[in-house]
């Protein structure tokens, strides 16, 4: 995922006028109208409720335990994935890293994880926090969405030792 910085007003504003063409339309079907990739989009967007993470990925999804149970989402145009679940432990298994909860197990092969965000936007009318993964395209791998309410203090600490 590269584009010219030259572009990002152009992203923005294009991202801009889209949705306040359709309201509410999500960044996926917004990055294919735009012909462009979720990830670039966050990334034109740093700075704004949006933050770059630093790729330790294996160290970062090791502290999710301390958070409260987050919804998981993984999707393609296929189909959508979706748990509520907290994950107390993370394994390393070769090129794996998996978890178990009490009803589900989530297993990621992290060699293709690329670039992450953390985003916090407004979503009818409550701050909603996420962690978004993507592939070298830009292309969304995995979505981790707190639930409302959720542990502010604890989020930040996280994100803060993998920003």
């Amino acid at each position: 995922m590269t584009f010219d910085s030259s572009n990002i007003m152009d992203f923005k504003s294009a991202l801009s006028e889209l949705r306040q063409a359709t309201p509410g339309i999500p960044l996926r079907e917004a990055a294919a109208e735009l012909r462009t990739s979720e990830g670039e989009l966050l990334a034109a967007h740093c700075g704004e409720g949006i933050r770059r993470l630093n790729g330790d990925w294996d160290s970062l999804l090791s502290n999710l335990s301390t958070l409260s149970p987050m919804v998981h989402v993984t999707r393609n145009e296929y189909a959508v994935l979706q748990s509520l679940a907290s994950y107390p432990k993370w394994e390393r298994r070769g090129a794996f890293i998996s978890a178990k909860g009490p009803a589900t197990e989530l297993s990621f092969r992290l060699d293709g994880w690329r670039h992450g965000f953390t985003v916090s936007e407004q979503v009818s009318g409550q701050r909603r926090r996420s962690l978004q993964f993507f592939d070298d395209r830009g292309t969304s791998i995995h979505k981790i969405f707190l639930r409302i309410p959720h542990d502010q203090q604890a989020f930040e600490a996280l994100v803060g030792r993998h920003q």
